[in-house]
Protein backbone atom coordinates (compact mmCIF):
# COMPACT_ATOMS: atom_id res chain seq x y z
CA UNK A 1 0.00 0.00 0.00
CA UNK A 2 1.34 3.27 -0.77
CA UNK A 3 0.04 6.80 0.52
CA UNK A 4 -0.24 9.74 -1.44
CA UNK A 5 -1.03 12.54 1.71
CA UNK A 6 -0.41 15.35 -1.02
CA UNK A 7 -3.09 13.86 -2.91
CA UNK A 8 -5.38 12.86 -0.06
CA UNK A 9 -5.31 9.16 -1.85
CA UNK A 10 -4.00 5.31 -1.20
CA UNK A 11 -2.75 3.03 -3.64
CA UNK A 12 -2.89 -1.05 -3.54
CA UNK A 13 -1.64 -3.96 -4.87
CA UNK A 14 -1.87 -7.68 -4.19
CA UNK A 15 0.19 -10.59 -4.88
CA UNK A 16 -1.94 -11.93 -7.95
CA UNK A 17 -2.49 -8.67 -9.08
CA UNK A 18 0.57 -5.34 -9.41
CA UNK A 19 -0.92 -2.99 -11.07
CA UNK A 20 -1.43 -0.39 -8.63
CA UNK A 21 -5.44 0.79 -7.82
CA UNK A 22 -6.11 4.06 -6.04
CA UNK A 23 -8.83 5.58 -4.29
CA UNK A 24 -8.79 9.13 -3.26
CA UNK A 25 -10.47 9.88 0.44
CA UNK A 26 -13.14 12.80 -1.77
CA UNK A 27 -14.53 9.48 -2.87
CA UNK A 28 -15.61 8.51 0.45
CA UNK A 29 -18.15 10.15 2.71
CA UNK A 30 -16.11 10.30 6.01
CA UNK A 31 -19.45 11.05 7.83
CA UNK A 32 -21.14 7.81 6.68
CA UNK A 33 -22.26 5.60 9.49
CA UNK A 34 -21.63 2.54 7.40
CA UNK A 35 -18.38 0.71 6.36
CA UNK A 36 -17.31 1.71 2.94
CA UNK A 37 -16.28 -1.20 1.01
CA UNK A 38 -14.25 -0.87 -2.04
CA UNK A 39 -14.47 -3.39 -4.87
CA UNK A 40 -11.02 -4.57 -6.64
CA UNK A 41 -12.34 -4.58 -10.52
CA UNK A 42 -11.32 -7.83 -11.99
CA UNK A 43 -7.56 -8.51 -13.67
CA UNK A 44 -6.45 -5.00 -15.58
CA UNK A 45 -5.20 -6.47 -19.23
CA UNK A 46 -2.80 -3.94 -20.77
CA UNK A 47 -2.00 -3.12 -24.03
CA UNK A 48 0.77 -5.11 -25.74
CA UNK A 49 3.88 -2.73 -25.94
CA UNK A 50 5.39 -4.50 -28.44
CA UNK A 51 4.61 -3.52 -32.42
CA UNK A 52 2.42 -6.51 -34.23
CA UNK A 53 4.29 -7.52 -37.50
Amino acid sequence: MVADMKNKAHYVETHDEQVLRGVSFSDIDPAAKDLTTIRLQPKFQPASLAEKK
